[in-house]
């Protein structure tokens, strides 16, 4: 090991792991460690692409947030209302352009929409 470069990939011994205090792995993104070298000093292990950096990784996402299992588009304004329908969780959704859709759980369209005679729709039961 340098003072330029971090131990290589592969060098690390789980037992000697030092996880941060403070937020714990959830401060790291998936599939990162926190290692500590002799000196005190701290470096970083991605086991996606098997390297070492001294540098602290940021995770692409805040912890905690959400990450969508699929984006539905269709609709030309805002939708302010949405249900889940059957056993199956068909999605109904209501637009402020004034129609309401169904969709299949993974974002594929059911049929033609419902347009309303005039005026967005807020709401539906």
């Amino acid at each position: 090991m340098s003072e330029k470069d971090p131990p290589p990939y592969g060098a690390q011994h789980h037992q000697d792991a030092l996880w941060e205090e403070i937020g714990g792995n959830e401060a790291l993104p998936p599939r990162w460690e926190q290692f500590e070298v002799g000196d005190g000093r701290c470096y970083f292990v991605n086991h996606n692409t098997r390297t070492t950096s001294w540098k602290k990784p940021v995770p692409d996402r805040p912890a905690g947030s959400l990450t969508p299992e699929c984006i539905i588009e269709g609709h030309s304004e805002c939708i302010w209302s949405l249900a889940c329908v059957g056993t199956g969780c068909n999605i109904m959704s209501a637009s402020q352009d004034g129609s309401i859709r169904q969709w299949i759980k993974d974002g594929e369209p059911v049929g033609e929409p419902w347009k309303s005679d005039g005026g967005g729709l807020g709401s539906m039961a």
